[in-house]
């Protein structure tokens, strides 16, 4: 049920994909301050996907962190994914 209200838009707490999109995109900007040993990086693009899967009833989540220096940005992808994935919860 709570799946159902989720997709159709009717969930008690509003939109709640663009709470979470909102969500993973602040929390990749500060990734640096929630895991030891990361570092402040300039993103250059975030970006976080939400699609709904009706026939397994769940969410899909991608995110996508872009910058131009030389380190990654994985730490970032993925920390925006799981807080959009408990953001929705």
């Amino acid at each position: 049920m709570r799946f159902l209200a989720i997709f159709n838009g009717s969930h008690h707490k509003c939109d709640v994909f663009a709470t979470a999109r909102i969500a993973g995109i602040q929390v990749a900007k500060k990734t640096w301050d929630l895991i030891p040993l990361c570092h402040p990086l300039l993103l250059s693009k975030m970006e976080v996907l939400l699609e709904v899967q009706t026939s397994n009833n769940r969410i899909r989540i991608e995110s996508y962190c872009r910058l131009s220096g030389k380190t990654g940005v994985e730490m970032e992808a993925l920390t925006a994914a799981s807080i959009a994935a408990l953001t929705h919860l």
